[in-house]
C-alpha cells in the first residue's frame, strides 16, 4: 500500500507538472503508443486524453502528420539519436496550420534500452510569421538601399561600421566591423568624417558639400549625416553621400554663400 501511495503521488505530481508546462507534451511507450498527453496536445489534436492514450499516430492523425511524427521518431527508436529538435508545420483540428518546434528524447530503462519517448513542442507560429515579415522587409530595404544612387553607410556609437550599401563598398571597400580610422583616405577626411558623426550622435543632422573628394577627379558630392534613434536613444549614425551633376555645383555653392553656410 505504501508503494502504491508513493506511485499515485508521483503520478499526481507528474500530471500537475505536465499540465502547467507552457508547451505541447506527450509520452509514448516502446510501441509508440501514447501514454500521456497534456491539455495543449489535446487542443491541437482535437481529442481528449482518454481518446488518445493507448493509441498510435495512425489511429489519431491524418496520414501526413502521422508520417511526420513517425519519420522523426524513427531516428530515435531505430537509430539511437540521443535527442532530436525540428520545426514542423502542424495542421490542428480546427484547420489552422501552426509552426511547432519539437524536441524529442528517448526514455531508457535500467539496462539502457529505449522504453519510450518524450516529446515537447513550443508553438512558434507568431514568431515565424514575424521572422518572415522582417525577412521580407530586410530584403526590400536591401534592394532599395543598393539601388539608390548614393553611397549609404551606418556606424554605431563606437564609430564602427555596421552597414554599407554596394556603392559605398565599391568606393571604400568592406568596412563592416571597422572604425573610421580604417578608411583608406587621408587624415583630414577621416577627421571631418568623425566630427560630423560626433555631431550626429548629439542628435543633430548635418549636410556638407564636398567639392573635391580624394582620389575622385572632378567630383562634387553632397554628404548627409543623421542620427539613428531607437526608443528615444541615439544608437548610431546614418550617412548618405550623393554625387552632384556638373551643372548644379555652382548653383549649390552660390546658395551656400548666400546663406552664409
Amino acid at each position: 500500500k505504501q508503494k502504491t501511495d508513493e506511485i499515485t503521488l508521483s503520478n499526481q505530481i507528474l500530471t500537475t507538472m505536465l499540465a502547467t508546462v507552457p508547451g505541447i507534451v506527450y509520452m509514448k511507450d516502446a510501441e509508440r503508443k501514447f501514454l500521456h498527453v497534456n491539455q495543449l496536445f489535446e487542443e491541437i489534436s482535437g481529442k481528449k486524453a482518454a481518446e488518445i492514450t493507448g493509441r498510435s499516430d495512425n489511429d489519431l492523425f491524418n496520414q501526413s502528420l502521422a508520417e511526420s511524427f513517425s519519420r522523426y521518431e524513427d531516428l530515435i527508436f531505430k537509430h539511437g539519436i540521443p535527442h532530436l529538435e525540428n520545426l514542423e508545420e502542424i495542421k490542428t483540428a480546427s484547420g489552422d496550420t501552426r509552426s511547432i518546434f519539437f524536441r524529442r528524447q528517448p526514455v531508457k530503462d535500467s539496462k539502457g534500452v529505449i522504453s519510450g519517448l518524450v516529446g515537447v513542442g513550443i508553438d512558434l507560429t507568431e514568431q515565424v510569421i514575424l521572422r518572415n515579415i522582417l525577412s521580407d522587409r530586410e530584403a526590400f530595404l536591401s534592394t532599395l538601399v543598393n539601388t539608390f544612387p548614393a553611397r549609404i553607410w551606418a556606424i554605431n556609437t563606437d564609430n564602427l561600421f555596421t552597414q554599407q550599401n554596394s556603392a559605398h563598398i565599391e568606393r571604400w571597400g568592406n568596412l563592416i566591423g571597422k572604425c573610421i580610422d580604417d578608411i583608406p583616405t587621408d587624415e583630414g577626411v577621416k577627421e571631418d568624417w568623425k566630427n560630423r558623426c560626433k555631431i550626429a550622435l548629439t542628435g543633430k543632422k548635418s549636410l556638407s558639400l564636398l567639392q573635391e573628394e580624394p582620389g575622385v577627379e572632378g567630383s562634387a558630392f553632397l554628404s548627409w549625416t543623421l542620427p539613428i534613434s531607437q526608443n528615444d536613444d541615439i544608437i548610431g549614425v546614418l550617412g548618405i553621400t550623393m554625387e552632384i551633376p556638373d551643372g548644379m555645383i555652382h548653383e549649390i555653392v552660390a546658395l551656400e554663400k548666400d546663406r552664409g553656410e
